[in-house]
């Protein structure tokens, strides 16, 4: 799961093995993504059913109310892949795709090793073919909540 929606807790468990996501933030900022328009950006998250499972349970938990509760937000689509879909691109690792000003693009590809930010538009483009695929396997946004809410029900 990205840093983008972990919960405080998510992200401190991560940080032991894995990096900060604020270096990521750093460097989009150097994309020009630090003149932003003042409003809350716009931000869809598409997470596997598979990583709503893993986890110390108090921390997966605050973890999932936190989806839950993100979801509710007017600017955040929270969508989950079930577990049905099977195999599919979004498997090969977590990544971001942003939009910046004057139309520019940018990614964010996340493996074991390293991070690094994607700006050549060919890699682009790949991404957003992924996005597109993952995006038509996921649950739509109200059936997405609900399988957040039966994940923290079932937690308990």
């Amino acid at each position: 799961m990205t840093g983008h929606v972990r919960a405080p807790c998510r992200a401190r468990c991560s940080r032991a093995g894995a990096r900060a996501p604020g270096r990521t933030l750093a460097r989009c900022a150097r994309l020009g993504a630090s003149q932003m328009v003042r409003e809350p950006p716009t931000l869809s998250a598409i997470i596997g059913e598979f990583a709503l499972t893993f986890g110390p349970p108090e921390v997966r938990r605050k973890q999932l109310q936190h989806l839950l509760e993100l979801s509710q937000r007017s600017k955040v689509q929270v969508l989950v892949v079930p577990r049905s879909a099977g195999l599919h691109s979004g498997l090969q690792g977590a990544f971001v795709l942003a939009t910046l000003p004057a139309s520019r693009r940018a990614g964010y590809v996340d493996d074991q090793l390293q991070g690094r930010v994607v700006t050549d538009g060919g890699d682009l483009d790949q991404l957003e073919v992924s996005w597109e695929i993952v995006s038509g396997l996921a649950l739509p946004v109200q059936p997405s909540r609900d399988l957040l809410q039966r994940a923290i029900t079932d937690h308990d």
